[in-house]
């Protein structure tokens, strides 16, 4: 008998799958580097003919594929191909494409193979997790755009021969939704993180995922093997024994019920057994995910990422473009708050116009508001104007990201008083009535939250890059993801100390990080006085358990002995043992 093997990931999309896999080699295979023709001048302008008919024959697949699985995958998820429609027409790409084969006398596969691998590796290298994946989509087109220039086919999964888990060290977008989903029991990958596009697929499937599994789970590997996918863990079992398949069939219907208590408590409040009420908001990305906030019985967005209206458009965004989104963002929430954050982008974020003079430390470098101040004021103003006019249809709350100091607050307060001075002289309606808030996210400005809260309407923790500035790590560094730690005593000081600011002052702190989506660190921040916990909609419902489970005082006598600790698995252990004690199905859920 196969001895049963068990790897640990990251569960990224929540279910239990068991089943036979299909090991597959996707993504990174799609982009193998052509061989190097060399051509005779006049050759030249045939090939870049070539490579605009791929280009458009590209972007009819895409649209095809979107069209297809416009009635299998949630809106949400269209946006997806919308990104990758926009890398299909992106004019500066095109015009490297064209300069490498007329410089260096080469053909359309080898020249666009080599601009893409360029922009591939700025991608791959930037800090931020969302828009690394996003090296995923140029991957993805690049891909298509190659096989169309080399022969070969588009999707080698598009057929599938019966139920399977798929295990790949990664796999595209396009490959990801054009599986049958039929036939798919989840997702098995060696890459990939909790924002790349595998997972947000697999979550708008409701197909388990578990990405970043360690690369010995491939060896051995044969089209018939079984497996057990656990994506509310991330542990995955090879060659599972009889008695951990029944112990898993019978967690996977434990799951089902659980999650289905969960949706029919979405109109419950999200207050403690003692009186104590939080706010749960939903950390989105576009229009369409206002189905799940309605679905998960969130109050509100926390933190909308305009971000992604920059990816494949570049940091020039029309205002009334922006402007129509905003408003009907505000519409679609009534009176439920709306945080919508600046642009958080940077010198480390990968843009084609920011990657011609790259920086030698972009962690450290231009991004957030550095970036809306120092090199990008003209985009920063439109925004802001495109904001203020949306803020009449809702409940606006503008915030700035990556706040350092005092002087940054009051340099963006004079330019919003400078552009509603504007839009009155213009006779433009346009709000007075919103909320000006910061995100505390660097250590100076936790230690200066008390001065800044003096300035500003409300404060949001950005927990995840709290935790990386203040151990000085790139949490997209393997090598140090051991320092990543939440739990960590001086980031539960900044936490605590930016709380007692708001309090102070009389504004509200919020949380908008993965700490806030967290069930282990809920009371804690309870007991912070933390006003807003805004998070992914999949973890509204066990977030609202736990609070409705608990009472302030054990809170607080939690968050006492916790502030007395001098490690993060002491501070980690103590959360752990209070969420299995007030709510033990929240925990199981988190280590089945």
């Amino acid at each position: 008998m196969l001895e049963e093997r068990r790897y640990a990931g990251v569960g990224v999309s929540p279910g239990i799958a068991i089943g036979r896999i299909l090991p597959v080699s996707g993504g990174s295979d799609l982009l193998v580097e052509p061989e190097k023709v060399v051509l005779a001048p006049e050759q030249c302008e045939k090939e870049i003919g070539r490579f605009d008919e791929a280009v458009s024959a590209t972007k009819l697949e895409l649209d095809a594929l979107k069209k297809q699985l416009g009635s299998q995958l949630s809106g949400g998820e269209g946006r997806i191909f919308d990104a990758h429609l926009m890398i299909v027409g992106d004019v500066a790409m095109r015009s490297d494409v064209v300069d490498f084969i007329r410089k260096n006398n080469t053909g359309a596969s080898y020249a666009f193979f080599k601009v893409s691998e360029k922009y591939i590796k700025v991608l791959s290298g930037i800090s931020d997790e969302y828009l690394r994946e996003r090296a995923m989509d140029v991957r993805d087109v690049a891909g298509r755009i190659l096989g169309r220039l080399e022969g070969l086919p588009a999707n080698k999964l598009a057929l599938l021969p019966d139920q399977r888990i798929i295990v790949a060290h990664d796999l595209t977008p396009s490959e990801t939704a054009g599986l049958d989903r039929t036939r798919v029991l989840g997702f098995a990958l060696e890459g990939g993180s909790r924002t790349s596009h595998t997972a947000i697929l697999a979550r708008s499937m409701g197909l388990p995922a578990v990405v970043g599994v360690e690369g010995e789970i491939f060896t051995g590997l044969k089209y018939d093997t079984r497996m057990i996918l656990d994506g509310f863990s991330g542990t995955v079992i090879v060659n599972p024994s009889r008695r951990t398949e029944e112990a898993y069939r019978l967690k996977a219907q434990e799951a089902g019920r659980f999650f289905s208590d969960l949706e029919r408590e979405k109109d419950l409040g999200s207050e403690t057994l003692d009186g104590f009420a939080v706010q749960l908001a939903a950390n989105i990305e576009s229009l369409d995910d206002m189905a799940e906030v309605n679905k998960c019985g969130a109050a509100g967005v926390g933190l909308f990422r305009t971000e992604f209206l920059a990816l494949g458009r570049g940091l020039t965004l029309p205002e009334e473009e922006q402007f129509n989104i905003y408003r009907s963002l505000l519409v679609a929430n009534g009176n439920h708050p709306v945080v919508i954050r600046t642009l958080d982008i940077g010198g480390d974020k990968g843009l084609p116009e920011m990657t011609r003079n790259p920086e030698a430390n972009p962690f450290l470098g231009l991004r957030g508001i550095r970036l809306s101040l120092r090199a990008n004021q003209e985009a920063f103003r439109t925004q802001l104007r495109a904001l203020l006019r949306a803020g009449s249809f809702g409940n606006l709350k503008i915030m700035i990201p990556m706040v350092c100091c005092v002087e940054e607050v009051l340099e963006v307060k004079s330019i919003l008083a400078d552009v509603e001075q504007e839009l009155t002289e213009e006779k433009i309606d346009h709000t007075t009535r919103y909320a000006f808030g910061v995100m505390i996210e660097t250590p100076a400005a936790a230690l200066q939250a008390d001065r800044i809260a003096q300035l500003v309407d409300f404060m949001s923790i950005g927990s995840n890059d709290l935790v990386q500035y203040t151990m000085s790590i790139d949490r997209g560094n393997e090598k140090v993801a051991y320092l990543y730690q939440p739990a960590n005593p001086a980031v539960m000081e900044l936490m605590n100390r930016t709380a007692k600011a708001a309090h102070k002052n009389n504004i509200w702190v919020g949380v908008c990080g993965q700490m806030a989506a967290d069930p282990h660190y809920t009371a804690l921040l309870m007991a912070m006085g933390i006003h807003e916990l805004s998070m992914v909609t999949t973890a509204v419902g066990p977030i609202r358990r736990v609070i409705r489970n608990l009472r302030m005082h054990e809170a607080e006598a939690l968050l006492a002995e916790t502030l007395e600790c001098s490690t993060a698995e002491e501070i980690w252990n103590l959360a752990n043992q209070m969420l299995r004690k007030i709510a033990p199905e929240v925990a199981e859920m988190s280590s089945l």
